[in-house]
């Protein structure tokens, strides 16, 4: 039986960036990308006990900006660039294979661009990994 797993970095969300393209028509991840991906993958294999994950699995992000100086009242919401899935994706791909084998084992995803509203508060990003079960049924 696994349990929730969960772990906060601390850093300015990155979005996955565009894949880039050697002469030899190679792919590769750009540096800013691969540096976000790392960060992300070092703290979370920190807090991560055990073999990857097996299964369907639940995936819940949240992501924290730091509002601009010039914002007088701060929104709950950030709608605002990068796109949600863009970050999403930098997230899955720094926690494949530690986390889980292959990011197709998560079948659900809460995901949430927020600001930053407390002085307590950091600009990072929070996730939490869990195994999930079968839905019941709709009628």
């Amino acid at each position: 039986m696994t349990t929730d797993f969960s772990f906060f970095v601390e850093m300015k969300p990155q979005a996955k960036g565009r894949p880039r393209f050697a002469r030899g028509g190679r792919a590769y991840t750009d540096a800013k990308t691969r540096k976000a991906e790392d960060l992300i993958a070092v703290s979370g294999k920190q807090e991560f006990i055990g073999p990857p994950r097996e299964g369907p699995l639940l995936l819940e992000v949240d992501f924290y900006f730091n509002p601009p100086k010039a914002m007088k009242e701060i929104p709950f919401w950030r709608d605002k660039r990068p796109d949600l899935d863009n970050l999403l994706k930098t997230v899955k791909d720094s926690m494949q294979p530690w986390a889980f084998l292959d990011d197709a084992q998560v079948v659900c995803t809460i995901c949430r661009k927020l600001y930053v509203r407390k002085t307590e508060q950091k600009e990072g990003i929070y996730v939490v990994l869990r195994n999930i079960a079968e839905p019941e049924p709709r009628e």
